[in-house]
């Protein structure tokens, strides 16, 4: 891979007067690359074989003929089929109901169907399949138990797909699979080497984040996991089309390697560890992260558009899934933060999402983006909390919307302090009649009437004691921010994370420095404010809270 500025200096070894012979029209140019990638894989990537066991969705769209929904136990055996990732947009457009399910198991109205799911049948036949599942005409869209029936199915339908065609360019059903892109779509330069001249492709050095991440698909929250949960996956762009599957990633500029410069998107470049784990070895900080800076049609959907690649880890970690967070480091994790350090009321209050019943310690509480503090613990860092039980209702599943998830917690210190003002480095409050300035403090909900926070310490970092000739290092405090919950003694909502770095002064190098310096405030909570005090079998002093 060659770099090149955007400005060329005409003095270069670089010849741009010749370009690829080839002017392609359409990206529909693309579809003969698709079909030897295809071929590859099933020949070559023992891990992107599909275990198709026995299943099926319960509706496809059958396309060898003319379009109809078809059912599965209508079926002999099991077929592959494919499946649609597009954007549903602001235009409507032809779904399947239950007035017209009879009709559509004779035949759609392939003249009522939109330019996007004519060109997904056209690019299945052209591969094939003889049928794909398309969300709005294989689920029911006016039967709520149909829907959530087909909604606990995602995993499935997705990650037993035969192969997963991405409408990634297209912002609605209007806009289709192809577009028409300049001749210029592919730069070639011509550098004399050695007497000779050698032919190189020039890319945009964040070609793959411009093709695929800012396109209109990536903005979309259920992309998210119809992106990682498929075995293999065409991504047509607006510049060309890319392949994703296991073991390997290509484009039509790069159509037999792909270098790993050109990846940004962690979370996908790490598909292909191994064919049975490849989700484990995701980060889910990062899903996290891309997921909730997409956008959904309905907050209801927060945590199920997710829930798919949640069960894919719990699988293979047997871990605990807590409305988005996971039992492992879970102490960590509950300091997740607003990216978007907004402490805005006004932006607070619009980005609340009141019909997303989630307990205020997950990030789905919210729709904002969100990062995930989750790691293992360092060595010179100490954790202040721990999380004694979790009461969840049995009725609720754990990869829905969980509205009675209360985290039991015990802890070593709360302390009060009164909100003096909130600006762009963050709120200053008054602890122990002293002012503190929170750095990298996030509220994740309305504070205009919070005149007294709660600080919950979770985690401090003790640097190494200073030694003469050694520059000396802040100790770094991690917190939430809670409010009584006003309901039960003890019960407290998560409003938000502080950071706090305390000055060399203070001289805190272990546990029983930190203890001096809480004593030091005066602004600990009394008992009364914790829903049990208890002293344990060897007499010391534990705490307890409830966050809902």
């Amino acid at each position: 891979m060659v770099r090149v500025n955007d400005a060329v200096d005409p003095n270069s070894a670089f010849d741009e007067s010749r370009g690829d012979s080839k002017a392609f029209r359409s990206t529909q140019d693309g579809l003969h690359a698709c079909k030897e990638w295809l071929a590859t894989c099933r020949k070559d990537h023992n891990g992107c074989q599909v275990v198709l066991l026995s299943f099926l969705p319960p509706r496809l769209v059958y396309v060898r003929g003319a379009p109809r929904v078809v059912s599965f136990n209508d079926l002999d055996g099991i077929h592959n089929y494919a499946t649609l990732s597009h954007c549903w947009g602001s235009q409507t457009f032809l779904t399947l109901s239950k007035s017209n399910l009879e009709e559509f198991g004779r035949q759609i109205p392939a003249a009522a169907l939109s330019r996007t799911f004519l060109d997904a049948i056209f690019v299945c036949q052209q591969l094939g399949v003889e049928y794909i599942w398309i969300d709005s005409l294989c689920i029911i869209q006016d039967d709520q138990q149909d829907w959530h029936r087909e909604a606990a199915l995602m995993t499935k339908v997705y990650g037993h797909s035969y192969i997963n065609i991405a409408a990634s360019g297209a912002a609605d059903g209007n806009d289709g699979l192809f577009f028409q892109r300049p001749t210029t779509w592919r730069c070639r330069v011509k550098a004399p080497l050695d007497g000779g001249g050698v032919w190189y492709d020039c890319v945009p050095f964040n070609m793959h984040n411009d093709s695929i991440r800012l396109m209109p698909l990536s903005g979309r929250g259920w992309a998210v996991q119809e992106r990682l949960l498929p075995h293999r996956s065409l991504l047509f762009t607006r510049t060309q089309v890319f392949w994703e599957c296991y073991e390997s990633t290509t484009c039509e500029t790069f159509p037999e390697f792909y270098s790993k410069e050109l990846y940004h998107d962690s979370y996908i470049y790490n598909r292909g560890v191994t064919p049975k784990q490849q989700v484990h070895y995701i980060k889910w900080v990062d899903i996290v992260r891309q997921y909730t800076e997409s956008s959904l049609t309905f907050q209801r959907d927060k945590l199920v558009a997710i829930s798919g690649l949640a069960q894919e880890i719990q699988k293979y970690t047997g871990d605990q899934y807590l409305a988005g967070l996971w039992r492992k480091n879970l102490e960590h994790s509950l300091l997740w933060i607003n990216t978007t350090l907004t402490n805005n009321n006004d932006a607070l209050l619009s980005l609340k999402d009141p019909p997303c019943k989630v307990p205020s310690w997950s990030w789905a509480s919210i729709r904002m983006p969100v990062s995930v503090f989750d790691r293992d613990l360092n060595p010179r860092e100490a954790l202040l909390i721990q999380v004694l039980n979790i009461l969840t209702s049995p009725e609720e599943d754990p990869f829905e919307a969980i509205s009675t998830a209360h985290i039991v917690l015990g802890c070593s210190h709360m302390m009060i302090g009164e909100l003096d003002s909130v600006d762009i480095n963050g709120p200053c409050m008054i602890v122990g009649g002293k002012r503190m300035s929170l750095r990298q403090t996030t509220f994740s909900q309305p504070h205009d009437k919070l005149a007294l926070l709660y600080l919950l310490p979770v985690l401090i970092y003790f640097p190494p004691v200073p030694v003469e000739g050694r520059p000396r290092w802040n100790n770094l405090l991690k917190g939430l921010l809670v409010r009584p919950n006003g309901t039960c003694r003890g019960e407290f909502q998560r409003i938000g994370m502080f950071e706090q770095y305390f000055r060399h002064d203070d001289h805190i190098y272990c546990q029983e420095d930190l203890e001096n310096f809480f004593a030091r405030t005066g602004a600990e909570v009394t008992d009364e404010i914790y829903s049990r005090v208890f002293h344990d079998e060897n007499g010391v002093k534990r705490k307890m809270i409830t966050l809902v």
